[in-house]
């Protein structure tokens, strides 16, 4: 009977011990409350704090930009999936519909200079393709 009498005493102790610090906290927020001159805002309404939180990852997500090599190997996927080349103003678009942002105003004129620069693509008369010449990365 002696261990169950040492578990409830611990229980009453660590009660006793909450209740001080539940007492804190309230004194704390009424101070709070007429600092503020009345009610404190609710801060934990979560259905917010989750729409927030998503509104700033698709806000980022929106405005991220994408280094010339991450575009490089997007630009290959499009056009690996479409099967003929594209020209660079249907591979912003393309590139856009999958988040992938092109830096500068002129989007396609940025798209084109990346594309002619990289040594993974040729410039066709119907478009830019992957240069099939390239050699096997080991």
């Amino acid at each position: 009977m002696s261990d169950s009498n040492d578990i409830i005493k611990k229980a009453m102790q660590k009660r006793l011990s909450l209740q001080a610090e539940l007492k804190k906290v309230e004194n704390f927020l009424k101070m709070a409350e007429d600092y503020n001159g009345g009610a404190l805002p609710n801060l934990l309404d979560t259905n917010e704090i989750i729409k927030r939180s998503e509104e700033r990852l698709r806000n980022h997500i929106q405005n991220r930009r994408y280094s010339t090599d991450q575009v490089v190997e997007a630009t290959k996927k499009v056009l690996s999936s479409a099967k003929r080349p594209m020209n660079r103003f249907e591979l912003v678009e393309v590139l856009d519909d999958m988040n992938v942002r092109i830096n500068g105003v002129d989007k396609a004129k940025n798209l084109g200079t990346i594309l002619w620069r990289s040594p993974d693509f040729v410039s066709t008369p119907e478009g830019y393709w992957i240069n099939e010449n390239l050699p096997d990365k080991d």
